[in-house]
Order: C-alpha cells, then sequence, then structure tokens
C-alpha cells in the first residue's frame, strides 16, 4: 500500500500500471480496488503530473506513523520534492527522537536519494529487506538512529525545507546538533555560541570565535563575558577554564578588541577564578604601558624644554635690540646692499629680492604655514563633535581617543558646547 501511495504521489504512466501489477498480484481485494482508479487517473492526468498529493497521502497515513515514514523514505529517492515532504519527515525524525519509540522511526534504514535512476521500487526494497530491523533496538538506540537520520536530512544537498521551520522544529524536539547546523547554515553566529554558552558547551564556544571570530570580532567579547560568568559547578575543572580563558584574551589581545582595563574588569566579577589565568596578559601591559609613560615622560620633557626656549627668544625680542650680522642676502647670497629687510628671525634680503613678499621671511614662511594650517586643523576638530563620537564608538582605546580630543581643545570652556 506505502508503495503504491509513492507511485500516485509520483505520477502516472509507469507508475501507473506498476499500481496495477501490485494490485493483480493477490494482495487482496483492497489493493486490487485501488489498481482501477490509477487507470482513470492516467488517462484523465499527464504522465508527469501525480494522481494524489502528498498532502493527501500523508493525511491518510496519519493514523500510522511508521508507514507514514516509510511512504516520505520512499518518496525522497525521487527528487526533486516539495518542502511538505521534507518537514514532514524531519518532524516524524525529531518526535521518535524524542519520544524514543519505535512508532514514529519507520522501517528503512536507507538514507535519500539512494535509488539509482532506473532502479525499480522492488530492488529498493529486496535492499532494504537486508537492512538490519528497527524493532530488534531499544529506546536510546532508537532515538540515536532517528536523531542521525534527521542530521542527514538537514545536511542533505537537495533539501528544500524551509530553514526557519526547522529550526522551529529543532527547537521544540531538543535536537541541539540539528539547531546548531541550522544556525551555522544561515549565517547567525552569534546565536550559536549563545546556544551553546544556554548548553553549558564551553569548548564549542571558543571552537566558534575560532571559526567566525575573524569576519565577527564580537564573538571573542561575547565568549569573554560568557567565561566570566561561569560558576563553579559548570567548569569541569578550573585547567579547562584557564585554557579557554587564555585563548579568548590572546584573541582580544591580537584584535585589540577591548582595553586591558575592561578585560579585567569582566574578568573580576568571577569570584573562583585565580589572578594566575591572567597573570601574564596583565605583565605584559603593565610593561608596554610602562614603556610608554617613559616616552611621553621624554617628549614631555623635550616639548617643556622647548616652550622654554621659546619663551626666552620672545621675551629678548621685546626687552632687547636685535642685532642683524648677516653679510649676504639670505635669497640670492650675494652681499647685502641697500636697501635691505631685516627679519627678526635674523634673515636679511635685499629689497629687490623680496618683491611684494615683504611681511613674512621667505625662508620660515613654510615652516609658520604649516603651523598656522595644524593650528586651525586643530580648531576644526575641536568643534567636530559628530567625528569624535564616531570614532570614540570605533576606537579600541576610548581613553586614548577622548585625550587626543582633549589636547585639541574640544572640552574646554570657549566652546560653543562645552556644557553638552
Amino acid at each position: 500500500t506505502t508503495e503504491m501511495l509513492v507511485q500516485l504521489s509520483c505520477g502516472g504512466g509507469a507508475g501507473g500500471a506498476r499500481c496495477a501489477g501490485a494490485g493483480s498480484g493477490g494482495a487482496g481485494g483492497t489493493v486490487g480496488a485501488a489498481a482501477r482508479p490509477c487507470g482513470v487517473n492516467r488517462a484523465a492526468h499527464s504522465a508527469s503530473e501525480p494522481a494524489m498529493s502528498a498532502r493527501a497521502a500523508l493525511s491518510l497515513l496519519s493514523p500510522h506513523r511508521r508507514w507514514r515514514v516509510t511512504y516520505l523514505e520512499r518518496l525522497l529517492e525521487q527528487l526533486p520534492q516539495p518542502p511538505l515532504v521534507w518537514e514532514a519527515l524531519l518532524e516524524d525524525y525529531l518526535s521518535a527522537s524524542a519520544s524514543k519509540s519505535l512508532d514514529t522511526v519507520g522501517t528503512g534504514s536507507h538514507g535519500f536519494g539512494e535509488r539509482r535512476s532506473g532502479q525499480p521500487a522492488e530492488a529498493a526494497s529486496n535492499a532494504d529487506a537486508d537492512a538490519p530491523d528497527l524493532s530488534e533496538l531499544d529506546g536510546v538506540n532508537v532515538a540515536i538512529v532517528a536523531r542521525g537520520k534527521a542530521l542527514d536530512l538537514l545536511r542533505h544537498p537537495s533539501a528544500a525545507y524551509s530553514e526557519d521551520h526547522a529550526m522551529l522544529l529543532c527547537a521544540h524536539f531538543g535536537c541541539d546538533d540539528g539547531l546548531a547546523l541550522l544556525y551555522e547554515r544561515k549565517g547567525l553566529h552569534a546565536a550559536l555560541l549563545r546556544h551553546f554558552a544556554r548548553r553549558h558547551r564551553h569548548a564549542d564556544v571558543v571552537r566558534t570565535c575560532h571559526r567566525f571570530g575573524e569576519r565577527e570580532p564580537a564573538l571573542w567579547t561575547e565568549a569573554l563575558h560568557y567565561l566570566s560568568s561561569l560558576k563553579d559547578p559548570n567548569v569541569a575543572s578550573f585547567a579547562e577554564l584557564h585554557r579557554l580563558v587564555g585563548e579568548v584574551i590572546n584573541a582580544i589581545e591580537r584584535e585589540r578588541l577591548l582595553p586591558p582595563l575592561a578585560v579585567l574588569d569582566a574578568l573580576s566579577v568571577h569570584a573562583s577564578l585565580p589572578f594566575s589565568a591572567v597573570r601574564e596578559y596583565a605583565l605584559r601591559h603593565v610593561e608596554h604601558d610602562s614603556a610608554m609613560l617613559e616616552e611621553a615622560t621624554r617628549e614631555s620633557a623635550r616639548y617643556e624644554e622647548e616652550s622654554r626656549r621659546m619663551a626666552d627668544e620672545m621675551d629678548e625680542l621685546a626687552t632687547k635690540a636685535s642685532v642683524f650680522q648677516l653679510s649676504k642676502c639670505s635669497a640670492c647670497h650675494n652681499p647685502l646692499e641697500l636697501p635691505t629687510v631685516h627679519f627678526l628671525c635674523l634673515h636679511s634680503f635685499h629689497h629687490a629680492c623680496l618683491g611684494d613678499r615683504d611681511e613674512d621671511c621667505p625662508c620660515c614662511a613654510p615652516q609658520r604655514g604649516l603651523a598656522l594650517r595644524r593650528l586651525q586643523q586643530q580648531k576644526q576638530r575641536a568643534s567636530a563633535h559628530g567625528d569624535f563620537f564616531k570614532q570614540l564608538e570605533l576606537s579600541s582605546d576610548g581613553f586614548t581617543t577622548i585625550a587626543s580630543y582633549f589636547g585639541c581643545g574640544m572640552f574646554g570652556h570657549n566652546q560653543p558646547n562645552a556644557s553638552h
């Protein structure tokens, strides 16, 4: 009867002839009576049009879940099939896995699409006769077999099911591996990480970061917060926790995702995590920050010395007379002859060599213009509040970003929006 329904659902023609042969083969009056409509359908429909829809066949087999699964497995040997067929078989497999009941697993043990083109249904049935009888399995083994079949269906390259529907089925029947497979297929990597986190699969959480962290660096940050929130009963051993925390911290440091203080603050909420888990990481950053502090101290001393020297020069120019001792023009290098122009920078020129540029020293003008441009850029940057917030959002070290804008005067009292 199941084979007859398969032929009716897959079209007329040869299928209808096979149904008629099955009806006259001593299967009883019921099958023989069902052979007559096959001839009618073959005459009324084309060879490619099914005589019975899969939905109608499923409604007929709904009280007999074992034969419904067998019907769906046979039907999927002739691809393509509509999503209804794939989703119904997936639901039956997952239901059997959850209930550990043979009544919903089916009698076949084959995969999908294994029948070769042109191979008759009788040959496939004979091949299935050599398969192990599932009735000999206990409930645990039935669940394993059914879950394996469900995962094979989800991985099938020609599967036409709705991924959203399949996710709902896997979530309803508790198929964690199927749900993880669908999350990965849909590119929901953050959801995949949280899926493993809810089930305390710590190694899979970090493995997800290794696989997809290059495309989504934020996964490492989420993994850090997850590991820091673990309690003692959820961790197999502190050695495993140390290893996983070390991998996550190294990735965060490599990608510069968080400043060191943020990493240490996130891990500080774990009451039982010893400092040895982050000791090397903390020492590296302390040494790095110490070297940067020494360099900044030297640079600050140099700027202070230059500022003091400039202040002394300005005081001398304001209170003392300047003596111009150059004997040659700074432009043409010929001996100076009247009329000459002397600048307080101690450069001297022929008046003819200056032309109309007698307001600024030609030798010092490029450096002075560069300083003026930098000052103008600094003023523009101090008023660019939109750029400041954008860079602060994208920066891996917010303190450094704020310090750079503080240095250009953004937070000064003379800014119109300083109160905000």
